[in-house]
């Protein structure tokens, strides 16, 4: 039902379309930038993608879950176990955001081909991209479980993807100037928050510089293994809630 309502829901199309209309917008930037015009256009491209990947979370993902309070009451009782259920509507998400950057993705790189930038980065950036929102949106059904208002998920997600990105730049402040009580809150934050920055190689791809195979595989583990954590964490609480 995800998918399907996903792909008809005029929230979403309306934020696809945004996102080409924003690809547009980079084009002709780069044509009036002095510089390399290509780069530009990757850099503010792959940018437009995530930005707008994370409103499609907060609003139309975080959205669809409140909507669907009566029919999830439904497929609890006739079809499925409560763990089934999440895991569905993770799934359902991630096909979303596969299409989403797909479709995003095959329109910057026919701009790209125009400037001789489309290579093996763009496509390694745009699956780090496609990694990273997975991981938002496995966060933003965590916080579903938790909290009852539409507006708090959303911020709470997008505090996410915020404290996510700045994560190595306070552990760097706090282990130069913080006190000993602000570098151990900072330490304990790294283990509770994950390293987005580890997932930002959109200033290589613009240079056309691959990440080793090496490295891919591992980021993508450390993705894969958070997104996990965190989806067992949400199976856990919502199997304690009464309905």
């Amino acid at each position: 039902m995800t998918f399907i309502e996903g792909l008809r829901d005029r929230l979403y199309l309306s934020i696809v379309g945004l996102a080409i209309l924003f690809l547009g917008f980079a084009w002709y930037m780069s044509q009036l930038a002095f510089g390399d015009m290509g780069k530009i256009l990757l850099d503010v491209g792959q940018s437009g993608i995530l930005i707008t990947g994370i409103v499609t979370i907060v609003f139309f993902i975080t959205a669809s879950l409140y909507r669907e309070r009566e029919h999830m009451l439904h497929a609890l009782i006739i079809r499925c176990s409560r763990g089934n259920y999440l895991l569905g509507k993770w799934l359902g998400f991630a096909a979303l955001i596969a299409i989403f950057v797909t479709l995003n993705g095959v329109v910057l790189a026919l701009v790209s081909i125009h400037y001789g930038k489309l290579g093996w980065p763009l496509i390694q950036s745009l699956i780090y991209i496609f990694f990273e929102l997975n991981l938002i949106a496995a966060f933003s059904l965590l916080f579903s479980t938790v909290v009852g208002s539409q507006a708090l998920n959303g911020l709470l997600t997008f505090g996410i993807y915020v404290s996510g990105h700045g994560l190595n730049e306070a552990l760097r402040i706090a282990d130069l100037k913080g006190s000993a009580w602000q570098q151990f809150s900072s330490t304990l934050m790294g283990w509770f928050l994950p390293d987005l920055e580890r997932l930002n190689i959109r200033l290589l791809a613009s240079y056309q510089q691959a990440v080793p195979m090496e490295e891919l595989f591992l980021t993508l583990t450390y993705a894969s293994t958070w997104i996990a954590v965190v989806l067992v964490i949400t199976v856990l609480i919502f199997n304690r809630q009464a309905l």
